[in-house]
């Protein structure tokens, strides 16, 4: 496993992450500002970044979402230190 075997699962869980938000949000029926404002720190354009995996919150954040919601997104915790340690343990083995 390679570099780009590294981004395509970082970019694989951006993704998978912003679905999970987006579907959070369309439960709530809020747009993507009032998503926004409700978490305070954020803009409806960063909401928009997440749903399409251009990039992802960072682990505050989604405790924050967990709370404020009554959702569960454990699996996306610290995930890009897991996604690099699955591919160490796959070169290794």
């Amino acid at each position: 496993m390679d570099k780009n075997d590294y981004k395509k699962l970082e970019k694989n869980n951006k993704i998978e992450l912003g679905k999970a938000i987006y579907n959070i949000r369309k439960e709530q029926k809020m747009s993507q500002e009032q998503f926004a404002e409700s978490l305070g720190r954020i803009s409806g354009k960063v909401v928009s970044r997440w749903k399409c995996g251009m990039c992802r919150p960072n682990d505050e954040i989604i405790i924050l979402i967990e709370k404020k919601f009554n959702v569960s997104l454990k699996e996306f915790y610290f995930s890009q230190i897991q996604i690099l340690a699955k591919c160490i343990l796959i070169k290794l083995y």
